[in-house]
């Protein structure tokens, strides 16, 4: 897995902010939606740059930006 963390928050992940709360919070509303999104992220290999409070940006496997 792709990953890291500066002090201050920034850094590369696996998922998106919050999608570890949806993951692992059976009662959340985005709960039963998780797996195809989780599956789709994954079949496109996907990760997360987190700016560390300022929002993230979603990159493809090659490193190019795809969402904001």
């Amino acid at each position: 897995m792709r990953r890291f963390r500066l002090p201050d928050g920034a850094g590369i992940s696996d998922f998106p902010k919050g999608w570890s709360d949806v993951l692992s919070t059976h009662d959340s509303p985005e709960f039963d939606n998780a797996p195809s999104w989780l599956d789709r992220w994954l079949t496109e290999g996907k990760f997360a740059y987190d700016f560390g409070g300022f929002g993230d940006w979603w990159l493809n496997e090659a490193g190019e930006v795809t969402d904001t």
